[in-house]
Parts: structure tokens; sequence; C-alpha cells
């Protein structure tokens, strides 16, 4: 049973394919991986997929990808009161990605408007 993993030895808790078995009989088993496996990607994904509210249970960094907490949103047992301010954290990921983009492209986009400015004399029709 998944839950076993709370009593088992730390070895054993620090190994990828128990946890991952363990995460998948029982998504509470997350809880007891080591800290490692709770920051690695595919064992988070398994537990989130049995049960949203799993996500408070992953590292900080995976707490804070926009596709775990979209994800978690749409999986069994994610509940407003688990993700309060989850569309905020939302928005925020969306607007940090949005400024990147616009100040990896600022210098670009200036050139670009200037050679493709439309001048009405020179596309005047005869």
């Amino acid at each position: 049973s998944g839950c076993a993993l709370r009593f088992a030895a730390s070895f054993l808790q620090a190994d990828s394919g128990i946890v991952l078995e363990a995460v998948r009989q029982n998504w509470e088993a997350l809880e007891f991986a080591c800290e490692e496996l709770r920051k690695t990607r595919d064992v988070v994904v398994e537990a989130v997929r049995e049960c949203g509210a799993t996500l408070r249970h992953a590292s900080e960094d995976l707490r804070s990808d926009k596709d775990l907490i979209l994800l978690a949103q749409r999986c069994p047992g994610s509940s407003s009161q688990d993700y309060q301010g989850l569309e905020a954290i939302v928005a925020d990921l969306n607007f940090r990605e949005a400024k990147a983009s616009k100040i990896a492209v600022r210098g670009r986009t200036r050139n670009m408007s200037e050679r493709f400015t439309y001048d009405p004399i020179r596309h005047r029709e005869a």
C-alpha cells in the first residue's frame, strides 16, 4: 500500500521506483517521499493526477509551475480552499512570461515597425 511509505526506511523513501509505485497506489505517499523526489516532476505529476491537493507536498519550484497548477485544478481532490489565490499565481506567471518575451524582442519589434510603415503616397492607386 502507498501509505506504507510513511513507515519505510529512508533509503526506500529515496528510491524513485518505490516512491512512484507508492504514489500510484495512494497519492498521499508523496508527503513521505524524500525531499529530492518531491522535486521530481514525474513523481509529482503522478500524485497530482490522483489528487490535485497533493501539489502542496511538492517542492516549492514545482508548486509554482504553471502546468502543474493547471493540472491540479483539473484533477480530483482540488478545492478552492487548497488553491486560494491560484488564479493570481497563474496570472503572475503569465505576466512574467509576457514581460520576458517583450523584453527579448523589444529591439526587433522597433526595427520591424520602422520597416513596415504604411506610406499612403507610395501606395496610392494610379
